[in-house]
């Protein structure tokens, strides 16, 4: 238990087959699982183990480009979404603590690399290629803490959004 979390939630890990590794190699089948210290990482489905080809041996910082990056101030509470080879990326910031909030941005991730490939940031819409090092996503932008869902014929991404911070304190 840590109690400077905001919520202890996980709402699920997410399952990906990844066509291009032949069936029984290593990560072949894919389960992410999203953190409470916002990371994703990606575990081999037959064996729990690390899948070090993805993101930073096997791990992705979703802290990355985000401002003010403050011990679980930002963390995923909801399984990723998985459609068309990409994992969309959302989380949940802590609410009405101050006015220096991270971003909730939602991304999307190349699952079998970890690569960033876009991004969606409410306070910078236009911006949609991955930020260069050093830019920072908009604070305090609403965010997706819960699950996405996609219509793949469409083309379309569906995302729930919350409110921008701070949406009760004024």
């Amino acid at each position: 238990l840590d109690p400077d979390r905001q919520h202890q939630t996980c709402r699920g890990v997410s399952y990906y087959a990844d066509a291009k590794i032949a069936a029984g190699q290593p990560c072949a089948a894919r389960v992410y699982l999203p953190t409470s210290d916002a990371r994703l990482i990606a575990l081999d489905a037959a064996n729990g183990q690390v899948c070090p080809s993805f993101a930073e041996g096997g791990t992705l910082n979703l802290l990355a480009n985000m401002p003010y990056p403050k011990s679980g101030y930002y963390y995923s509470t909801s399984a990723p979404l998985i459609v068309a080879g990409k994992i969309i990326v959302g989380g949940a910031v802590n609410d009405n603590y101050s006015t220096e909030e991270p971003s909730g941005v939602i991304r999307a991730y190349d699952a079998g690399t970890g690569a960033l490939l876009w991004n969606w940031d409410s306070g910078n819409p236009d911006q949609t290629t991955p930020l260069p090092a050093g830019q920072k996503y908009t604070n305090n932008s609403p965010n997706m803490w819960s699950t996405a869902s996609a219509d793949e014929k469409l083309g379309l991404l569906y995302v729930p959004l919350g409110n921008q911070t701070p949406d009760q304190l004024g």
